[in-house]
Formats: structure tokens, sequence, C-alpha cells
């Protein structure tokens, strides 16, 4: 419930989510830079898998060499 000094009121429902973002000051945006660490830990661990995959692939030849 809302209420205003001239005595008006409403109410309304926010869900879990949203609330919690409202009450942390994040947009999707911030609510993603959260987890920056652990995005980055993936992406680098999977450059790792993805070259590697490559190689084995290309007989261990560098495809990135020119």
């Amino acid at each position: 419930m809302v209420t205003d000094d001239l005595e008006f009121k409403t109410s309304f429902e926010i869900r879990p989510y949203q609330k919690s973002q409202l009450l942390q000051g994040l947009d999707e945006v911030g609510d993603t830079l959260i987890y920056q660490a652990k995005i980055s830990s993936f992406e680098k661990a999977y450059k790792i898998y993805y070259f590697h995959k490559i190689l084995s692939c290309q007989g261990g030849r560098n495809i990135w060499k020119r």
C-alpha cells in the first residue's frame, strides 16, 4: 500500500526478482555484472577448450598462423 500526503492510497504487486533489483538499484546489466568474475572464468575456460578442439581437428596444425 502506498499513501501520499493527500491521503491518496493505492497498492500494486511486484515480483520478487524485480523487487530485489529495485531495492539494490540494479537493472539487467547491473545484475549481470554481479556475475562478472564467473562469466570471465567461463569464457577463459571455453576459449582454452575451443582452441584445443580446433587444433585436434586440424591434426595439430596451427590454423591461426599465416
